[in-house]
């Protein structure tokens, strides 16, 4: 075989052995049977025929390739190499609490060690926080503007997660001018995405005394399950800022689901 080629197919299987899906730990939890009544209802794939008992963490990686495949960014693994997980794992996987029947980062018989998958671009755990409380649609603001476009320590270009006074999401309906410390005052034309739906795209309104959308910006959103974090651009231009919700996470829905 030419020698050259040899090399790049070389390469090419060291680079597939070397790139490792990332995932976090997110605990032991119990599960309950029948089928339907699983924390987590779907068996993506069962390891258990072929398990080294000396590597589980080969069964977790192997489990989160799968999960991955199919759409997934939760995922457990039950009976030391059962893979589970759910289209709503985010909402259900700790409903029947938190359980010390794992070990090495694998659940016993009805339980599941869970993990989350942190996506192509880490989104779901790196992330900045926006969670000043003058970032509330409701604050009112007082004439000191602030702006998301070169000053107050705004960072373009990256994920950002709302939490706290700010309120947990982005405003999806149209924000009275001097609101959130913003002269215009910036929301989400737009519903939040599912978890499934992975990374979408939106725009942002940006609202004056004439018109609710009086300028605009493209910005990406994704759903992470427990929380919702955004690819925020410079706004375009001062003193436009992106407003908070202010709404507390146990007021949230997804789809007429409470998160």
């Amino acid at each position: 075989m030419n020698l050259t080629l040899l090399f790049l197919l070389s390469a090419v299987v060291f680079f597939h052995h070397t790139v490792a899906i990332e995932y976090s730990p997110l605990g032991c939890f119990k599960d309950k049977r029948p089928a339907k009544e699983r924390a987590l209802r779907i068996l993506v794939k069962n390891f258990r025929g072929n398990l080294d008992w000396n590597n589980l963490n080969k069964t977790v990686e192997d489990c989160a390739n799968e999960a991955k495949k199919k759409g997934f960014l939760y995922f457990g693994v039950q009976f030391y190499g059962e893979c589970w997980s759910d289209p709503m794992a985010h909402l259900t996987y700790d409903k029947y609490g938190p359980s010390k029947q794992c070990s090495h980062g694998v659940g016993g018989p009805d339980m599941n060690f869970v993990y989350m998958l942190h996506g192509e671009e880490n989104e779901c755990s790196n992330y900045n926080l926006l969670n000043e409380s003058d970032r509330s649609e409701k604050y009112q603001s007082t004439g000191a503007y602030k702006c998301d476009h070169w000053v107050h320590h705004f960072k373009p270009n990256l994920w950002n997660r709302f939490e706290g006074a700010a309120g947990e999401t982005m405003a999806v309906t149209p924000v009275p001018p001097n609101k959130c410390s913003a002269f215009l005052s910036g929301w989400m034309d737009g519903k939040h995405p599912e978890v499934i739906d992975g990374i979408q795209s939106r725009r942002v309104c940006f609202t004056s005394k004439r018109s609710n959308c009086d300028r605009s910006t493209n910005i990406r959103v994704r759903n992470c399950g427990k929380f919702y974090v955004y690819y925020l651009p410079n706004t375009p231009g001062c003193v436009l800022r992106y407003c908070g919700s202010g709404v507390k996470q146990s007021s949230l829905t997804s789809a007429g689901v409470t998160i």
